[in-house]
């Protein structure tokens, strides 16, 4: 159990032929931390972030293995996140940026594409619920999403 959690720690995180580019990705997550720098936050809510963002790193990491079932579980999660986080953090449509990626996973690219879409879809319905916030929170999730999923995929 502790040489299972050991080597969980020390990775590889993500596959040797990827590099480091994922790690460079995660600094997006900063518009996820925008509102912060706005406006006070309680200290439940930033708890609420920072576990957010603790389940979501391992999460984003595993989509770069490739395996085609782990990587719809992942985006359909990571929409979940995003959902979950719109009424509260317009800057929470950056993990529908996340989730467009992740359909790279998706073997099949006509699939893939469809996921992206669907995605994106998701994002201008949980738009809804964000309030004034809607343009903050839909135009990057469109704008930045559409390229990074057609870029992924292809």
């Amino acid at each position: 159990m502790i040489a299972r959690l050991r080597s969980l720690l020390t990775g590889p995180w993500t596959p040797a032929d990827i590099g480091k580019r994922p790690y460079l990705w995660l600094l997006t997550l900063n518009f996820f931390w925008w509102k912060y720098f706005l406006e006070p936050a309680s200290a439940r809510e930033l708890a609420l972030a920072v576990l957010t963002v603790v389940v979501f790193v391992p999460m984003y990491l595993a989509g770069f293995w490739r395996n085609q079932q782990r990587s719809i579980l992942l985006i359909l999660l990571t929409c979940l996140i995003g959902v979950l986080w719109a009424p509260h953090n317009f800057g929470a449509g950056t993990f529908f940026i996340f989730a467009c990626g992740m359909c790279a996973g998706i073997r099949q690219p006509r699939h893939a594409y469809a996921a992206v879409a669907g995605v994106l879809a998701l994002a201008v319905l949980a738009s809804a619920t964000t309030g004034p916030e809607w343009f903050g929170f839909l135009l990057p999730a469109l704008f930045i999403g559409l390229p990074t999923g057609i870029g992924a995929v292809m």
